[in-house]
């Protein structure tokens, strides 16, 4: 969103009441003014609303997908790993 007057005054109407840093209420104010019901940042307080937008934190939220979404290929074997795992590198045979 282009940053203009509109989302300036509103910018510092929710820093001044909500009392949050300039930048976390730029991206508040751009978010309600484009419609947004959720903003999804880790800078905000998770579950707070503020002004209308609900902060989610996306890295503490959950993602549920039905399992059936993948059961075509649940009975297809693993390949193989072709790197070596952790620990130390094994010891190679003395070429004789």
């Amino acid at each position: 969103m282009a940053i203009d007057a509109t989302v300036l005054r509103r910018a510092r109407e929710i820093e001044r009441e909500w009392r949050l840093g300039w930048w976390d209420s730029m991206v508040v104010a751009s978010a309600q003014l484009q419609g947004c019901a959720t903003l999804l940042t880790e800078d905000l307080q998770a579950g707070a609303v503020i002004s209308g937008v609900k902060i989610v934190n996306p890295f503490t939220t959950a993602v549920h997908e039905p399992a059936a979404a993948y059961a075509a290929g649940a009975n297809v074997p693993l390949a193989r790993s072709r790197h070596r795992g952790p620990g130390r590198p094994r010891k190679r045979p003395a070429m004789a």
